[in-house]
């Protein structure tokens, strides 16, 4: 069994600590600072009394390291309070250092793109780890398996890299060479009548018209200025989780206007089918009356003659 594992089994003990006890200067943050607004958000909650998991430390028989939570403790200690409950093991900061690096891997607030990379190089050179697999460190620490890899060998990840352009690619010259078999997932095979649905004919009747070409080329513009920003950012993740709701609802009023036009589009294919049906019936009376006219038109032809031949017989 390795120290790590050793680590990780030892019995934890749950005791109230003062806070001038607690460490954070130890080297066991790995993050590149905290975020206040998710400290003003675990504050906000305990004010309301909600319950948070206990911090994690490492106890050397003086100080308490930190392991995780280090947003739950500024939060508290932002209460004014002089003791914390917490949950320890029994150790050295160098230990601490080590189980810090599994922190928050599938808990808390996500980790940056710099913060992944940080632990991920740290992992890879410490002496613990040698002999590890790509897959035990991504098992250990909660980062992707591949991300390890691209850490190790930085060719694997311009391959991973060059894999994934590839792919993306071949989709989109997929949808754009067959834009109808596209087409067909997002539209009924009928209408409300049971009438079949072109969607050829469908893609010509939902063609956009120059404003908003104009406005869907305003729209990739701004898409693209945002990602600049977002490569540019600090705080990439934020940026990118911001980007991400907003394209969500950008998302999802695109839905309620297609859902919008094709109901308009089926009932305007209704109302043509129903005029249709009306226009058949008018036609139908006129044939019928024109008919009528000319059996009229032949009976008093008959009688006018009938009339004519009365007036040439002989009196009797």
């Amino acid at each position: 069994m390795t120290s790590i594992e050793i680590l990780k089994q030892s019995p934890c003990t749950v005791q109230e600590v003062l806070l001038n006890l607690i460490r954070t200067d130890g080297g066991t943050q790995y993050r590149e600072n905290l975020h206040q607004g998710t400290v003003q958000d675990y504050l906000d909650a305990m004010k309301d009394s909600a319950e948070f998991p206990l911090v994690e430390t490492v106890f050397d028989g003086e100080f308490y390291w930190m392991v995780d939570g280090f947003h739950r403790l500024a939060a508290f200690k932002q209460l004014g309070s002089t003791c914390m409950t917490v949950s320890f093991i029994n150790g050295t900061q160098a230990d601490a250092q080590l189980l810090a690096l599994a922190a928050n891997g599938t808990h808390g607030l996500p980790r940056s793109l710099m913060t992944k990379r940080t632990i991920g190089l740290k992992v890879i050179e410490h002496p613990a780890f040698e002999g590890w697999s790509n897959y035990q460190i991504s098992k250990f620490c909660g980062l992707s398996a591949p991300f390890i890899q691209g850490l190790r060998d930085p060719t694997a990840k311009q391959r991973q890299q060059d894999a994934r352009d590839r792919s993306a690619l071949k989709r989109i010259k997929l949808e754009v060479s067959n834009p109808i078999t596209k087409f067909k997932e997002m539209v009924p095979e009928q209408n409300d009548d049971g009438d079949q649905i072109s969607p050829e004919k469908l893609l010509l009747d939902l063609a956009p018209d120059e404003d908003e070409l104009k406005a869907n080329e305003l729209s990739l513009q701004a898409d693209q200025d945002l990602m600049c920003k977002l490569l540019e950012s600090d705080d990439a993740l934020a940026t990118a989780h911001q980007e991400i709701k907003r394209l969500n609802h950008l998302t999802a009023q695109l839905d309620v206007r297609l859902h919008g036009l094709m109901n308009e589009r089926n009932e305007a294919i209704r109302l043509c089918k129903k005029e249709q049906q009306k226009s058949e019936r008018l036609s139908k009376q006129l044939k019928s009356f024109m008919a009528s006219r000319g059996d009229i038109a032949l009976h008093k032809e008959v009688v006018e003659r009938k009339k004519f031949t009365d007036s040439l017989m002989p009196q009797v």
